[in-house]
This record gives C-alpha cells, sequence and structure tokens, in this order.
C-alpha cells in the first residue's frame, strides 16, 4: 500500500523507531531489539514515503542471524544494512548504502544484496556496469519517490563492504523490486521502468509498450556487465514484484498488469 505524506503547510518533525522481533516456533519471543531510529521534517523538501521501502527487510543467516534493511540510517533518508547476532543484542556491522528506498534484501552463501531505487548520486559506485543516475539527482535534502534510479548494491556479510554496486535505469523513474541469485553467482533483478532508453542487453522485448513497463535484467557474477535485460509489458502499466530460478533455469516472475 503506498502512503502519501505531501507537503503540509506547517512543517512537522516526526520520529520513527526501528525494533525487530525474533520468536520461536511456538510464538515465544526469542530476542527483540531496536534497529535504529529516524528523524525527519514533514516539509515541502519531503514529498512522499512508501512504507514498503521503509520499515524493514529481513534475512535470516543458518546461524540464526539476522540481517535487516531499512531507511533510518545517517544521513537522513539513508538505507542501510545492519547484521545482528543471533540474540538480537549485538551488532556485528551496520553499512549505510545510499538515500532512497529498499524493496528486497537477498542473503547467499557471503553477500547480502539488497535493491531498490533512489534519487540521489551517492550511491558509491565499485564495479559496476553503470556509474551515473539515468537523470538528474536530486538534492540530499530532498525525498522524491517518483524519480531516480533502481539501484543494485552486493555487500560482503561477514564485514559490510561493497563487493560491487550500480545503478540500472534510464532517464524516468526506474525500481527494482525483487532480486535472485542465479546459478553461476550472478543475479536476477525484476522491477518496473517507466524510461524509453532503459538499458537493454539480448532483449525479447526492446522497446517500452506502455506507460511503464516490467523489466528483467541479468547480472553478471562480478556486476561489472549485464548478460541480459528487457522490458516486459503491455500498452498500459505493468510491474514485476517477485522472481524465482526453477530446477531447470528457468525464471519464474509475477507482479501486476
Amino acid at each position: 500500500m503506498f502512503q502519501s505524506r505531501c507537503a503540509t503547510w506547517a512543517p512537522r518533525l516526526e520520529h520513527l523507531v526501528l525494533a525487530m522481533g525474533l520468536l520461536t516456533a511456538t510464538g515465544t519471543v526469542r530476542a527483540q531489539a531496536v534497529i535504529g531510529s529516524s528523524t525527519y521534517i514533514n516539509a515541502p523538501t519531503y514529498v512522499s514515503h512508501s512504507p514498503r521501502g521503509s520499515f524493514g527487510l529481513l534475512a535470516v543467516a543458518d546461524d540464526g542471524s539476522t540481517y535487516f534493511s531499512a531507511n533510518g540510517f545517517e544521513p537522513a533518508f539513508a538505507i542501510g544494512v545492519k547484521h545482528l547476532s543471533a540474540n538480537g543484542q549485538a551488532v556485528h556491522f551496520a553499512a549505510a548504502v545510499t538515500r532512497g528506498d529498499a524493496f528486497d534484501l537477498l542473503l547467499t552463501s557471503s553477500t547480502v544484496v539488497v535493491v531498490g531505487r533512489t534519487g540521489h548520486d551517492e550511491l558509491p559506485i565499485i564495479g559496476g556496469f553503470q556509474t551515473e543516475l539515468g537523470q538528474d539527482p536530486l538534492s540530499p535534502s530532498i525525498y522524491l519517490s517518483t524519480t531516480g534510479d533502481a539501484y543494485v548494491a552486493r555487500l560482503d556479510a561477514t564485514d559490510g563492504s561493497l563487493a560491487y554496486s550500480t545503478f540500472l535505469g534510464g532517464s524516468e523513474l526506474d525500481r527494482a523490486h525483487a532480486v535472485t541469485e542465479a546459478p553461476d553467482g550472478g543475479l536476477i533483478v525484476v522491477g518496473t521502468t517507466w524510461s524509453l532508453d532503459f538499458p537493454v542487453v539480448d532483449a525479447h522485448q526492446a522497446e517500452l509498450a506502455g506507460d511503464s513497463d516490467a523489466f528483467v535484467a541479468r547480472i553478471a557474477p562480478d556486476g561489472a556487465s549485464l548478460v541480459f535485460s528487457t522490458y516486459l509489458g503491455g500498452t498500459a502499466r505493468d510491474e514485476l514484484t517477485g522472481v524465482v530460478i526453477g530446477n531447470d533455469g528457468s525464471l519464474w516472475v509475477v507482479g501486476r498488469t
């Protein structure tokens, strides 16, 4: 559900507290912790806010430790990843990624991947195939959910350092909604795009067909190139929100049209 926080005539200071609870199979609380907090001003520079991208994505490792992604990191509107101990009391690392939204979090054998949307140029690009935003970046003091590119950031699961990161998008709004790992260690990213110039490689559908189309992109294991990238949609609006890989290597995607 999208909740709009339109600019008000009287700025209002709001404070969000991010918390996490771990329960056993029988429903008893095993651990609980405050993850962080975020203070922002609901003023004309703050245009809209999507709870889906702000209030938490969670992945649990085999050892019971947890990886948590949410807004609430410094600087303002920053997305970050925290790795917490199994009891939720110790922070193994906390790494800010960029300003914007996080829509999916993937834990692999040695990395943690976060994907989403950003309208800022502060994402440190390491080894990525797209080093610049497809549009003019926003001022650091502005959060705007209707502009920006998709991004992919792959972090080391032990210390939170960036393995690689990249923008993914064109001159209009692009959002990465879901990610999964390919058998070769590459990544499959799906989402939605309004861009006529979204980067396509070996595409099944090479052009935008509607107001917005879904996209499917496969990123090489080192993050330095696109193996393939394609639009997927008709004459209205389409988006993909999930992706899995079948036992035979086929891709299964879900979304709406």
